[in-house]
């Protein structure tokens, strides 16, 4: 049953079927309100017979009832606020065909986990905030920015995959994301908000780009547990109290050689580190770099400094002085063409590395590279 009111304007506007309130404009349908009794909703593709492109401001607001949505391949935007409050939304699937994603659309749902697709070009701001418990996302390749407040008082967010797309990170982007413990900035961001790391009080340790010109006030304010922050490149200009909060066992360690860095940064102690190892090109022989995009696999550099990784079904190469050292070249070999590997930097003292190729942490366990052997992997 179609139910329609028609205004003077010409305009159809309330006009309902299959649990929805919708418009339709030039047509194509908005979805404007749902109606339905929740649990899981698979949003139709078509209304009264014109395909659905949108999710409208606040279409399903406040809808407890509601645990799971499917969106369908038709929809290209989802509006402002378009799941605020849906406390019991647990899950969600954004098909590729969406292109903008508009603020809170997710503000204080239940999502625990979400992957926007690469299709997304815009989020705006707020879009997960308050989200209790959200604990992992995976972020559009096509994004330029995090928005202000996008992650705001995210408690269970443990993980989050940056792309090399964004360039800045907003305002209060990470705000008292408390169970956040690492994170990585990609080697395209240039410049962080105000207080875009404010009160993360499981972050440890924080690695950022050479690309990065400027920090903004109390970025890192009260993470009372980050003890050590590498930095690629030059100092950036730096807000007020950047740092104000954090333990007195911060340490800002820097590229030994880098210009323009002092004893303090932002009233912290400075060290320089310097990446030990130096490039070696593999031959025609040895093949082609493999990237799993995961563990790497078994590393026994007591035998040689080549160890097989049967989960990846290639040769991995670190020359012996370099992994002496402590790091070096990673290489995976599948007996094709001459590209260089994976560049590892161990840290001073520590069991982490730093992929520059990859702007990825590396943890080798047990006991370090100098163990001689472990598993190695990406850490998000």
């Amino acid at each position: 049953m179609l139910i329609g009111i028609i205004i003077a304007t010409g305009w159809p506007v309330g006009l309902m079927a299959q649990d929805y309130v919708y418009t339709i404009l030039e047509g194509k349908v908005r979805i404007d309100s749902y109606t339905g009794s929740g649990g899981d909703v698979s949003i139709p593709d078509v209304l009264g017979g014109y395909p659905v492109t949108s999710i409208g401001y606040r279409a399903f607001s406040e809808q407890a009832s509601v645990t799971s949505v499917t969106i369908p391949g038709s929809v290209t935007s989802i509006g402002e606020g378009a799941f605020w409050m849906c406390e019991n939304l647990a899950s969600v699937t954004i098909p590729g065909s969406v292109t903008t994603i508009d603020e809170s659309a997710f503000e204080a749902s239940g999502l625990t986990s979400v992957t926007i697709p690469d299709s997304v070009t815009w989020i705006g701001d707020g879009i997960f905030a308050y989200c209790a418990n959200l604990t992992s996302v995976t972020i559009s390749n096509a994004v330029p920015q995090i928005g202000e407040g996008a992650f705001y008082a995210c408690t269970s967010l443990s993980s989050v995959t940056i792309p090399e797309s964004v360039w800045r990170i907003g305002h209060e982007a990470f705000y008292m994301c408390e169970s956040l413990s690492s994170m990585t900035i990609p080697s395209s961001v240039t410049s962080m908000g105000e207080k875009a790391f404010f009160a993360c009080t499981s972050l440890t340790r924080v690695a950022i780009p050479g690309l990065v010109t400027s920090i903004e006030s109390e970025t890192f304010r009260d993470c009372t547990s980050l003890t050590s922050a590498y930095f690629m490149g030059a100092p950036p200009d730096l807000g007020e109290v950047v740092f104000d909060g954090t333990p007195a066992e911060l340490v800002i360690y820097y590229v030994e050689g880098t210009a323009g860095w002092e004893a303090t940064y932002g009233g912290v102690s400075t060290a320089p580190f310097t990446p030990w190892g130096k490039y070696v090109p593999i031959s025609s022989e040895q093949g082609t770099y493999v990237d799993t995009r995961g563990w790497l696999g078994w590393l026994n550099l007591d035998v040689a400094p080549w160890t097989y990784c049967l989960q990846s079904q290639c040769w991995f190469y670190i020359p012996v002085t370099s992994a002496e050292a402590g790091g070096g070249w990673i290489y995976a070999a599948s007996l094709a063409a001459e590209v260089p590997g994976l560049w590892l930097v161990m840290l001073p003292g520590t069991d982490w590395g730093w992929s520059y190729a990859h702007n990825k942490w590396i943890y080798i366990y047990p006991g370090g590279i100098d163990s001689g052997q472990g598993w190695v992997y990406f850490v998000d």
